[in-house]
């Protein structure tokens, strides 16, 4: 079963995150990383401020193979990105999306997840098979509802998804491009647009 993979987002505490990443020994995987060259995590509470630069060394290091864009913030405007940073995180996935694009192989899954992100799913090989229909995705929540039926709000937490290639692909291709509000709540739109069941696993 052939399989991408798309990871996007700030690269912290990937060095620890991927070694849960059980799926990648699993599955024949191509790997398609985006991520930011400065890697920063800071926390008042903790009093604590890290930043670190990324090289493909640092990725490739765990996996080999990986097919990697590494981007500066600062050659690039992202007006929108006021009181969220969707815009960032946005341009980073369809950098990712592209490549899987532009690779031209024809792919049965897509996984989609964070470098930041644990994935402690212990399936055998035979299992993801059940992962590829072409009317469902397979994510770590439902899709949360609230307010009063005429405002209501939609939410999805866009942590890791996985499904049919095609299927996935095009929720995150129909995404907008750019975003005033959150992007959890514009990930909960894209599928219901597409009139997909959501499966918790």
């Amino acid at each position: 079963m052939k399989t991408a993979v798309l990871v996007s987002g700030m690269c912290r505490q990937f060095d620890i995150a991927v070694k849960s990443w059980k799926f990648l020994n699993d599955l024949d995987c191509d790997v398609y990383f985006s991520t930011w060259k400065k890697s920063v995590q800071s926390s008042k509470i903790l009093n604590m401020h890290i930043e670190e630069d990324i090289t493909e060394d640092m990725i490739l290091e765990h996996i080999p193979n990986a097919k990697i864009k590494i981007y500066d913030v600062n050659d690039f405007d992202f007006p929108g990105d006021r009181s969220y940073h969707n815009d960032k995180h946005l341009f980073l996935m369809k950098s990712s999306l592209n490549m899987i694009k532009e690779s031209g192989v024809e792919y049965d899954m897509l996984i989609m997840t964070r470098p930041d992100n644990y994935s402690f799913y212990n399936y055998s090989s035979d299992y993801y098979s059940k992962f590829i229909r072409e009317d469902a995705l397979f994510g770590l929540t439902p899709i949360y509802i609230t307010g009063k039926p005429s405002m209501e709000q939609y939410f999805l937490l866009d942590y890791f998804f996985m499904g049919h290639f095609k299927t996935l692909y095009n929720v995150i291709d129909n995404l907008p491009t750019d975003m005033i509000g959150n992007i959890h709540t514009e990930f909960a739109k894209s599928v219901m647009k597409l009139d997909l069941s959501l499966i918790h696993i």
